[in-house]
């Protein structure tokens, strides 16, 4: 089964990779008569941006389905996996905790934004740093295990 889907996945990675070339193709040769044309623009763009969407459904869906099912073949890696979930989760109501909005009202009013967005892009930015700090942490104590062990 594992073979005969993998088969199935490359020959539609293919086509829509052809499909894509093609439309590339002629977004560059038809271009430049995008800004006087309504019609060339409506026949090479609408199908490139629906079949980019049906791409990104598809591939979403993928990356949400398969682990599932993944999970359901081993329960043992379910608890493994909300583990690891609750973790994200701490690290991103820590980093909403730490963030705040350091922006004064005028420069909020410039930008055109709250309070509570600013807030929001710093904790992202938080959450960030710490997943990149525990991401260098466990690759240099991964290498000091390996070294130790030989």
């Amino acid at each position: 089964m594992d073979k005969k889907f993998i088969r199935i996945a490359s020959i539609i990675s293919v086509v829509l990779l052809a499909i894509g070339v093609i439309f590339t193709l002629l977004t560059a040769l038809y271009g430049k008569d995008f800004d006087t044309n309504a019609a060339v623009r409506d026949r090479l763009l609408n199908p490139f941006f629906g079949i980019t969407l049906a791409i990104l459904i598809v591939t979403a869906l993928g990356a949400i389905l398969f682990p599932f099912f993944s999970l359901v073949k081993q329960p043992k890696q379910l608890i493994r996996v909300l583990i690891i979930i609750a973790g994200v989760v701490v690290v991103a109501l820590i980093a909403y905790a730490l963030a705040g909005n350091e922006l004064s009202p005028e420069r909020l009013q410039k930008l055109n934004t709250t309070a509570q967005v600013s807030k929001m892009v710093g904790a992202g930015l938080i959450f960030t740093y710490i997943i990149v700090a525990v991401t260098f942490g466990a690759l240099i104590v991964t290498s000091l295990f390996n070294m130790l062990k030989k």
